[in-house]
């Protein structure tokens, strides 16, 4: 696996797989009247906006102990949930995948001009899709590290299961987003908005573990909603 690496993800690769109807509260996965043709209009407008864009950079070596990773002249603070699952890495890859700014810029004009559920709704399509996007790439990540006969770990960000936020500042001290253009406010939010970032270990004896969310304390994660917890 190369030491940094680009990604751009052609929308069609993952639109289809977007899926918000559990996340809305409907269980049986389909979408009811009228709402299904606002969800239909949106879906086809993300499919214009988006522009998927990551960048993946490898950081051979770190240590762990107590709950923390050095790496790169790094401390992160893990909660201990997240440092149970990559204290074996003998690498760490750190990513940034973004779907480009005219999407949040299309949610926000939608919401000024009054159309609250187009706004609610693509704004839930956004969610979704730039999930589905890195796991594209982790998938690729994960080809190439069989090659080497090394594996990963499911990918890990700050604000997940209790890791601070903060962290994100360090994180961008790594990995500043060039190729994204993704920046970082001093309150911790990335813009544009729909991006994600985090960590994924890289080792001969780390193992790829879905999301947990029994073990996890938070009340208001939007991942306990989502059906996205098979490996990548």
């Amino acid at each position: 696996m190369k030491p940094y690496q680009t990604f751009e993800i052609p929308t069609q690769r993952f639109i289809d797989q977007v899926n918000i109807s559990t996340i809305m509260g409907f269980e049986d996965g389909a979408i009811p009247e009228p709402m299904d043709a606002v969800h239909d209009d949106m879906l086809k407008q993300a499919t214009q906006l988006m522009r998927a864009k990551t960048e993946v950079k490898l950081i051979h070596g770190g240590e762990f102990t107590d709950r923390q990773l050095m790496i790169d002249g790094v401390t992160f603070q893990l909660e201990q949930t997240i440092f149970q699952m990559v204290k074996k890495a003998s690498d760490v890859a750190f990513f940034i995948c973004t779907l480009g700014p005219q999407i949040p810029a299309k949610i926000k004009a939608l919401s000024e001009q009054g159309l609250h559920l187009e706004a609610y709704i693509l704004d839930l399509i956004a969610s979704d899709a730039v999930d589905l996007a890195m796991d594209l790439v982790q998938n690729q990540l994960k080809d190439q590290l069989a090659a080497e006969e090394l594996n990963l770990t499911n990918r890990y960000s700050p604000g997940y299961c209790d890791w601070n936020v903060q962290d994100q500042k360090k994180l961008f001290r790594i990995l500043p987003g060039h190729f994204t253009k993704v920046s970082l406010t001093e309150s911790c939010v990335m813009h544009p908005m729909k991006t994600i970032s985090g960590i994924i270990g890289i080792g001969k004896d780390v193992k790829f573990n879905p999301y947990n969310c029994e073990v996890c304390r938070r009340k208001d994660c939007v991942y306990s909603s989502r059906k996205m917890y098979s490996a990548a």
